[in-house]
Protein backbone atom coordinates (compact mmCIF):
# COMPACT_ATOMS: atom_id res chain seq x y z
CA UNK A 1 0.00 0.00 0.00
CA UNK A 2 1.39 3.38 -0.80
CA UNK A 3 1.65 5.91 2.37
CA UNK A 4 2.47 9.50 2.53
CA UNK A 5 3.04 11.14 5.82
CA UNK A 6 2.45 14.92 7.05
CA UNK A 7 4.16 16.42 9.90
CA UNK A 8 3.12 20.29 11.58
CA UNK A 9 5.72 22.73 12.14
CA UNK A 10 4.87 25.50 14.14
CA UNK A 11 8.25 27.72 15.28
CA UNK A 12 10.22 24.74 15.99
CA UNK A 13 12.51 23.81 13.03
CA UNK A 14 15.41 21.90 15.04
CA UNK A 15 12.48 18.89 16.17
CA UNK A 16 10.93 19.05 12.50
CA UNK A 17 14.43 18.76 11.25
CA UNK A 18 15.35 16.15 13.06
CA UNK A 19 12.31 14.09 11.81
CA UNK A 20 13.35 14.74 8.34
CA UNK A 21 16.45 13.48 8.42
CA UNK A 22 15.00 10.45 9.59
CA UNK A 23 12.82 9.51 7.71
CA UNK A 24 13.73 11.65 4.28
CA UNK A 25 15.30 7.98 2.81
CA UNK A 26 12.30 6.08 3.71
CA UNK A 27 11.38 3.91 0.86
CA UNK A 28 7.88 2.97 1.90
CA UNK A 29 6.95 6.58 2.47
CA UNK A 30 6.05 7.54 -1.14
CA UNK A 31 5.62 11.79 -0.59
CA UNK A 32 6.41 13.31 2.93
CA UNK A 33 4.42 16.94 3.11
CA UNK A 34 5.98 19.24 6.13
CA UNK A 35 3.35 21.84 6.71
CA UNK A 36 4.30 25.16 8.45
CA UNK A 37 1.31 26.49 10.77
CA UNK A 38 2.64 30.10 9.73
CA UNK A 39 5.41 30.54 12.08
CA UNK A 40 6.08 33.86 13.19
CA UNK A 41 10.15 32.60 13.03
CA UNK A 42 12.06 31.80 10.19
CA UNK A 43 10.75 27.81 10.35
CA UNK A 44 9.09 28.10 7.14
CA UNK A 45 12.76 29.76 4.99
CA UNK A 46 14.71 26.86 6.50
CA UNK A 47 12.08 24.40 5.76
CA UNK A 48 12.10 25.11 2.36
CA UNK A 49 15.59 23.91 2.09
CA UNK A 50 14.19 20.65 2.53
CA UNK A 51 12.53 20.14 -0.89
CA UNK A 52 12.91 17.49 -2.74
CA UNK A 53 11.07 15.36 -5.53
CA UNK A 54 9.94 13.80 -2.24
CA UNK A 55 9.76 16.08 0.57
CA UNK A 56 7.14 19.16 0.00
CA UNK A 57 6.90 22.09 1.87
CA UNK A 58 3.66 24.27 2.28
CA UNK A 59 2.72 26.94 4.74
CA UNK A 60 0.01 27.60 5.60
CA UNK A 61 -1.92 30.81 5.30
CA UNK A 62 -2.39 31.49 9.37
CA UNK A 63 -2.10 29.52 12.17
CA UNK A 64 -5.29 27.57 12.17
CA UNK A 65 -4.65 24.82 14.80
CA UNK A 66 -3.43 20.87 14.52
CA UNK A 67 -6.73 20.02 12.73
CA UNK A 68 -6.81 22.79 9.99
CA UNK A 69 -2.97 22.46 9.48
CA UNK A 70 -2.95 18.75 9.06
CA UNK A 71 -5.63 18.87 6.76
CA UNK A 72 -4.01 20.91 4.37
CA UNK A 73 -0.92 18.54 4.00
CA UNK A 74 -3.77 15.73 4.05
CA UNK A 75 -5.64 17.59 0.95
CA UNK A 76 -2.29 17.73 -1.00
CA UNK A 77 -1.30 14.23 -0.84
CA UNK A 78 -5.19 13.11 -1.87
CA UNK A 79 -5.38 15.74 -4.69
CA UNK A 80 -1.31 15.26 -6.01
CA UNK A 81 -0.65 11.37 -5.18
CA UNK A 82 -2.44 8.32 -5.02
CA UNK A 83 -1.42 7.21 -1.44
CA UNK A 84 -3.91 4.80 -0.39
CA UNK A 85 -2.54 5.82 3.81
CA UNK A 86 -1.99 8.92 5.68
CA UNK A 87 0.25 8.88 8.48
CA UNK A 88 -0.40 11.93 10.28
CA UNK A 89 2.92 13.01 12.86
CA UNK A 90 4.06 15.04 15.27
CA UNK A 91 7.75 16.49 15.04
CA UNK A 92 8.69 15.10 18.27
CA UNK A 93 8.07 11.42 17.50
CA UNK A 94 11.01 8.80 16.84
CA UNK A 95 9.89 5.42 14.25
CA UNK A 96 11.82 3.48 11.66
CA UNK A 97 11.07 2.21 8.37
CA UNK A 98 9.94 -1.42 9.92
CA UNK A 99 7.03 0.38 11.53
CA UNK A 100 5.50 1.51 8.42
CA UNK A 101 6.00 -1.33 7.10
CA UNK A 102 3.87 -3.33 9.51
CA UNK A 103 0.80 -0.89 9.99
CA UNK A 104 0.57 -0.93 6.07
CA UNK A 105 1.10 -4.79 6.40
CA UNK A 106 -2.04 -4.43 9.06
CA UNK A 107 -3.91 -2.32 6.94
CA UNK A 108 -4.35 -5.12 4.18
CA UNK A 109 -4.95 -7.64 6.97
CA UNK A 110 -7.57 -5.63 9.06
CA UNK A 111 -10.01 -4.29 6.61
CA UNK A 112 -12.86 -2.65 8.79
CA UNK A 113 -10.07 -0.66 10.64
CA UNK A 114 -9.91 2.86 9.55
CA UNK A 115 -6.70 4.00 11.97
CA UNK A 116 -3.93 1.87 13.13
CA UNK A 117 -0.84 2.83 14.81
CA UNK A 118 1.50 1.36 17.22
CA UNK A 119 2.53 0.97 20.90
CA UNK A 120 3.76 4.56 22.07
CA UNK A 121 6.86 4.88 24.35
CA UNK A 122 8.15 7.45 26.40
CA UNK A 123 11.80 8.77 25.52
CA UNK A 124 13.33 6.59 28.93
CA UNK A 125 12.26 3.50 27.18
CA UNK A 126 8.65 2.87 28.95
CA UNK A 127 5.37 2.58 27.80
CA UNK A 128 3.29 6.01 27.69
CA UNK A 129 0.91 6.50 30.55
CA UNK A 130 -2.28 6.58 28.22
CA UNK A 131 -1.31 5.29 24.47
CA UNK A 132 -4.91 4.84 23.91
CA UNK A 133 -7.95 4.71 25.79
CA UNK A 134 -11.56 3.38 25.85
CA UNK A 135 -14.06 5.45 24.01
CA UNK A 136 -15.68 8.68 25.98
CA UNK A 137 -19.34 7.90 26.31
CA UNK A 138 -21.13 11.33 27.69
CA UNK A 139 -20.89 9.71 31.60
CA UNK A 140 -17.46 8.87 31.05
CA UNK A 141 -16.80 12.24 29.83
CA UNK A 142 -18.43 14.16 32.29
CA UNK A 143 -16.79 12.60 35.28
CA UNK A 144 -13.38 13.06 33.42
CA UNK A 145 -14.21 16.68 33.33
CA UNK A 146 -15.24 16.69 37.02
CA UNK A 147 -12.19 14.37 38.07
CA UNK A 148 -9.89 17.85 36.91
CA UNK A 149 -11.66 19.72 39.77
CA UNK A 150 -10.26 18.29 42.63
CA UNK A 151 -6.62 18.78 44.26
CA UNK A 152 -5.54 15.14 42.85
CA UNK A 153 -7.34 15.77 38.93
CA UNK A 154 -4.20 14.99 37.37
CA UNK A 155 -3.24 12.04 39.16
CA UNK A 156 -6.83 10.75 39.00
CA UNK A 157 -7.57 11.41 35.54
CA UNK A 158 -4.10 9.34 34.48
CA UNK A 159 -5.03 6.65 36.67
CA UNK A 160 -8.49 6.41 34.63
CA UNK A 161 -7.24 6.45 31.17
CA UNK A 162 -4.32 4.59 32.50
CA UNK A 163 -6.27 1.30 34.05
CA UNK A 164 -8.09 0.88 30.42
CA UNK A 165 -4.56 0.75 28.66
CA UNK A 166 -2.85 -1.33 31.34
CA UNK A 167 -6.23 -4.00 31.07
CA UNK A 168 -5.71 -4.09 27.33
CA UNK A 169 -1.88 -4.61 27.34
CA UNK A 170 -2.18 -7.40 30.22
CA UNK A 171 -3.97 -9.04 27.53
CA UNK A 172 -0.67 -9.81 25.83
CA UNK A 173 -2.65 -9.43 22.32
CA UNK A 174 -0.46 -8.65 19.21
CA UNK A 175 -3.59 -6.32 17.53
CA UNK A 176 -6.56 -5.01 19.25
CA UNK A 177 -9.26 -2.12 19.13
CA UNK A 178 -9.17 0.74 21.16
CA UNK A 179 -11.45 3.72 21.52
CA UNK A 180 -8.83 6.70 20.90
CA UNK A 181 -5.43 6.94 19.95
CA UNK A 182 -2.88 9.60 20.52
CA UNK A 183 -2.28 11.94 17.78
CA UNK A 184 0.86 12.26 17.88
CA UNK A 185 1.58 9.37 15.23
CA UNK A 186 -1.13 7.48 13.70
CA UNK A 187 -2.02 6.22 9.97
CA UNK A 188 -5.14 6.38 8.65
CA UNK A 189 -6.95 5.55 5.15
CA UNK A 190 -7.19 8.08 2.54
CA UNK A 191 -10.85 7.02 1.87
CA UNK A 192 -12.14 7.36 5.36
CA UNK A 193 -10.80 11.04 5.60
CA UNK A 194 -12.47 11.58 2.53
CA UNK A 195 -16.00 10.26 3.87
CA UNK A 196 -15.61 11.91 7.25
CA UNK A 197 -14.96 15.14 5.79
CA UNK A 198 -11.01 15.45 6.93
CA UNK A 199 -10.43 16.37 10.13
CA UNK A 200 -12.45 19.01 12.33
CA UNK A 201 -10.95 22.32 12.41
CA UNK A 202 -13.52 24.00 14.28
CA UNK A 203 -11.25 23.06 17.54
CA UNK A 204 -7.91 25.31 17.65
CA UNK A 205 -5.98 22.30 19.52
CA UNK A 206 -7.01 19.53 22.12
CA UNK A 207 -10.14 17.05 21.88
CA UNK A 208 -8.92 16.17 18.26
CA UNK A 209 -8.56 12.46 18.94
CA UNK A 210 -11.45 12.11 20.42
CA UNK A 211 -13.56 14.12 17.52
CA UNK A 212 -11.57 11.41 15.24
CA UNK A 213 -12.90 9.01 17.45
CA UNK A 214 -16.50 9.61 17.14
CA UNK A 215 -16.33 10.08 13.45
CA UNK A 216 -15.01 6.69 13.11
CA UNK A 217 -17.04 5.22 14.78
CA UNK A 218 -20.24 7.20 12.96
CA UNK A 219 -19.31 5.50 9.56
CA UNK A 220 -19.14 1.94 11.08
CA UNK A 221 -15.15 1.29 11.14
CA UNK A 222 -13.09 0.65 13.97
CA UNK A 223 -9.09 2.17 15.76
CA UNK A 224 -6.35 -0.24 16.27
CA UNK A 225 -3.29 -0.76 18.07
CA UNK A 226 -0.46 -2.95 16.67
CA UNK A 227 1.57 -3.87 19.93
CA UNK A 228 4.42 -5.82 18.18
CA UNK A 229 5.58 -2.16 16.70
CA UNK A 230 6.86 0.81 18.51
CA UNK A 231 7.63 4.30 18.69
CA UNK A 232 8.70 7.01 20.94
CA UNK A 233 6.99 10.47 21.14
CA UNK A 234 9.21 12.83 23.36
CA UNK A 235 5.88 14.73 24.55
CA UNK A 236 4.52 17.92 23.30
CA UNK A 237 8.10 19.40 22.43
CA UNK A 238 6.20 22.25 20.31
CA UNK A 239 3.35 22.73 22.49
CA UNK A 240 5.54 23.69 25.58
CA UNK A 241 8.19 25.25 23.60
CA UNK A 242 5.94 27.76 21.87
CA UNK A 243 2.44 28.20 24.09
CA UNK A 244 1.61 29.59 27.22
CA UNK A 245 0.00 27.81 29.78
CA UNK A 246 -3.11 30.63 29.93
CA UNK A 247 -2.94 30.13 25.95
CA UNK A 248 -3.37 26.23 26.41
CA UNK A 249 -5.88 26.90 28.99
CA UNK A 250 -8.34 28.74 26.65
CA UNK A 251 -7.54 26.09 24.26
CA UNK A 252 -8.77 23.60 26.20
CA UNK A 253 -11.97 25.01 27.26
CA UNK A 254 -13.13 25.84 23.51
CA UNK A 255 -12.34 22.58 22.64
CA UNK A 256 -14.50 21.38 26.09
CA UNK A 257 -17.20 22.97 25.37
CA UNK A 258 -17.59 22.25 21.20
CA UNK A 259 -16.63 18.53 21.49
CA UNK A 260 -19.20 17.90 24.34
CA UNK A 261 -21.84 19.91 22.56
CA UNK A 262 -21.56 18.40 19.43
CA UNK A 263 -19.68 15.12 19.55
CA UNK A 264 -21.90 13.45 23.15
CA UNK A 265 -24.99 15.17 24.10
CA UNK A 266 -27.46 17.28 22.49
CA UNK A 267 -29.19 17.82 25.63
CA UNK A 268 -29.31 21.38 26.19
CA UNK A 269 -29.54 21.32 30.32
CA UNK A 270 -26.52 18.89 29.76
CA UNK A 271 -24.86 21.22 28.04
CA UNK A 272 -25.06 23.77 30.37
CA UNK A 273 -23.75 21.94 33.39
CA UNK A 274 -20.60 20.77 31.71
CA UNK A 275 -19.84 24.52 30.81
CA UNK A 276 -19.92 25.54 34.52
CA UNK A 277 -17.68 22.48 34.98
CA UNK A 278 -15.61 24.03 32.34
CA UNK A 279 -15.81 27.33 33.77
CA UNK A 280 -14.31 25.77 37.78
CA UNK A 281 -12.24 23.74 35.85
CA UNK A 282 -10.84 27.00 34.08
CA UNK A 283 -10.48 29.28 37.14
CA UNK A 284 -8.68 25.82 39.40
CA UNK A 285 -6.37 25.81 35.84
CA UNK A 286 -5.74 29.96 36.85
CA UNK A 287 -5.08 28.98 40.47
CA UNK A 288 -2.51 26.59 39.61
CA UNK A 289 -0.77 28.90 36.59
CA UNK A 290 -0.59 31.68 39.75
CA UNK A 291 0.78 29.51 42.43
CA UNK A 292 3.26 28.09 40.52
CA UNK A 293 4.59 32.08 39.89
CA UNK A 294 4.39 32.65 42.83
CA UNK A 295 6.17 29.92 44.30
CA UNK A 296 8.76 30.64 41.29
CA UNK A 297 9.19 34.05 42.57
CA UNK A 298 9.55 33.42 46.26
CA UNK A 299 12.62 30.80 45.53
CA UNK A 300 14.27 33.40 43.28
Amino acid sequence: MKCGIVILNYNDFETTKKLLDLICDYKVLKKIVVVDNHSTDDSYQKLCRYRSEKIVILQAPKNGGYSKGNNIGIKYLLNNTDVEIVCISNADVKFDEDFVKKILSDFKKQKDFAVLTGLQMNPEGGIAEHPFWEEYTTKRYFKMQILTLWPLNHILKRNIDSHYAQQKLKQRKEFFQVGAVEGSLFFIRSEVLEKIGFLDERVFLYNEENILAKKIKVIGSKIGVDTTVKYIHYGSVTIKKVLPSKQKLAYLFQSSIYYFNHYQSRNKLLHSAHFFVCILKRIHGYAAILKSKIFKSYIE
